[in-house]
């Protein structure tokens, strides 16, 4: 009785694992695809780290010109976008290097985090409100970023690439969000430009009703 209970114990415990192993052999990228497996598992998150570091270059400097909301829309709608792509990349064409493009792209759209902080030096005045804000959006992504990780566990029975969609559920969920709850913190160059022409047209009129 004992050892039919042992071994129907290792049975089941065995049985996760074996699934696991066969989701993970299911997902995994064909190997003459890949480089060798230190460099294919570090270069996906060179390629999400320089699509963050492009962004961060760039989208500040044109939210000057056009909005900040505007940005943080773009950042998180086309965010969701790149995440269905890359589902389907990594499930359908099952091509590791355009997975890896994908990861570049969602790193790029993920770049929001500089814009966060420019939103927050636009609303507060206080150089001691702009860094306590920061701090706390810096922490709140941290933890957000670890329980991510603790949420996607379970699709490693599931399938690997399916927490994808999870990622597109939070990008819209964030989208709506900004549209609706967040407002613009800066007048974009273009608007005040646009402003500006609209002062000089008028102050002609009157100069012109004048004479």
């Amino acid at each position: 009785a004992n050892s039919s209970a042992n071994s129907t114990d290792d049975c089941s415990g065995s049985e996760p694992s074996a699934r696991v192993v066969e989701v993970t052999m299911r997902d995994a990228f064909p190997r003459e695809d890949l480089p060798t497996f230190n460099l294919a598992t570090n270069l996906v998150g060179i390629f999400s780290a320089t699509g963050i570091l492009v962004a961060n270059q760039c989208v500040p400097r044109w939210s000057n010109t056009y909005g900040r909301t505007p940005f943080l829309m773009m950042n998180f709608g086309l965010g969701a976008i790149v995440y269905v792509g890359m589902f389907f990349v990594a499930t359908t064409a099952r091509s590791y290097w355009g997975y890896c493009m994908m990861m570049f792209l969602q790193g790029f759209f993920a770049g929001s985090m500089t814009l966060a902080t420019t939103y927050f030096t636009d609303i507060y005045d206080s150089e001691e409100d702009r860094t306590k804000w920061s701090s706390t959006m810096m922490g709140v992504f941290l933890v957000l970023g670890a329980g991510g990780a603790l949420l996607a566990d379970p699709f490693k029975t599931i399938g690997l690439f399916h927490a994808c969609w999870l990622g597109v559920a939070c990008e819209l969920i964030a989208l709506v969000i900004t549209l609706f709850k967040i407002p613009e913190s800066h007048m974009p160059v273009a608007e005040a430009k646009l402003l500006s022409g609209y002062m000089v047209l008028l102050g002609r009129f009157f100069c012109f009703c004048r004479f």
